[in-house]
């Protein structure tokens, strides 16, 4: 196991470079992402040939997808038929990875096209994946309504967020940091190696929260120098958690994501101009 650790460091330094880049322009801009839905090869649930047409029939897919956290929707939809009534329309929910999000209808007066926002809701926190549900709800007598699979039909998610800052960066990662302090703490873990790893956690906390006086500040110059010392007090804890990962193994694998995430935040407040 020992002799793995040293690629196991740098695999998560080599990631935490690279997610960096990419949560830069979450950062600046939030994020969006337009995705096919539903399409040919998601889990169709009706019972006529297409046809929405009795409560309850519904259609899922999942969906890579590098948003972190959706809290709003913009939904597309291409129909093939559509004989919706307009006093009773389709009602259709929206679930993301299990979890309602809100509704939206169709009726007869939309013709072949239908758009809908949903949000803001949640967030729905995701890894890597988002598992997409619309579930009919109620439907008018005697009426129907077929939705292309095609690839026509889209949904875009987005993070609905504002921009953030190099305080709240720093904020988050120092609220990770004292939760994985915690979890150490309390482990069922040697007590020598349990001090070993407090230590290096407590060092990136008291960084941390230097960091933030200079942040508040506005010298930039010395709160990212604190920001580096910090990144590297939480390296230093995944290298003691891949020594003694053997007398630690109910634990390890969690502190060292937990230890990426924390990383990735500090460099991407380090990224962040004041």
């Amino acid at each position: 196991m020992r002799a793995t650790a040293p690629l196991v460091v740098l695999v998560l330094v080599l990631a935490v470079v690279t997610a960096s880049n990419s949560r830069q322009v979450t950062a600046q801009t939030g994020l969006s992402q337009t995705l096919s839905f539903p399409s040919v090869g998601d889990d169709w649930n009706l019972s006529n040939d297409g046809y929405w047409s009795v409560p309850g029939e519904s259609v899922s897919g999942m969906r890579p997808i590098d948003i972190t956290d959706i809290r709003a929707a913009q939904i597309h939809l291409e129909l093939e038929y559509n004989e919706a009534s307009n006093t009773n329309p389709h009602e259709f929910e929206v679930r993301l990875n299990g979890e309602w999000v809100g509704t939206f209808t169709v009726t007869k007066n939309d013709g072949d096209k239908k758009d809908a926002s949903i949000g803001p809701f949640g967030p729905i926190e995701t890894n890597g994946l988002v598992e997409i549900e619309y579930r009919l709800l109620a439907c008018g007598a005697w009426s129907g309504v077929i939705i292309k699979a095609d690839d026509s039909s889209e949904i875009t998610l987005r993070d609905g967020l504002p921009p953030e800052t190099k305080k709240d960066f720093t904020l988050r990662a120092l609220g990770k940091l004292e939760k994985l302090y915690d979890g150490v703490d309390q482990a069922d873990i040697d007590q020598g190696r349990r001090r070993s790893l407090l230590s290096k956690l407590d060092s990136a906390i008291v960084k941390l929260d230097k960091a933030l006086d200079y942040i508040n500040e506005g010298d930039e110059e010395k709160a990212n120098s604190k920001l580096r010392t910090a990144k590297n007090s939480v390296l230093s804890f995944v290298k003691a958690v891949d020594a003694f990962s053997e007398r630690i193994a109910p634990y390890s694998e969690a502190w060292r994501e937990d230890a990426g995430t924390i990383m990735m935040l500090i460099e991407t407040a380090i990224e962040i101009p004041i």
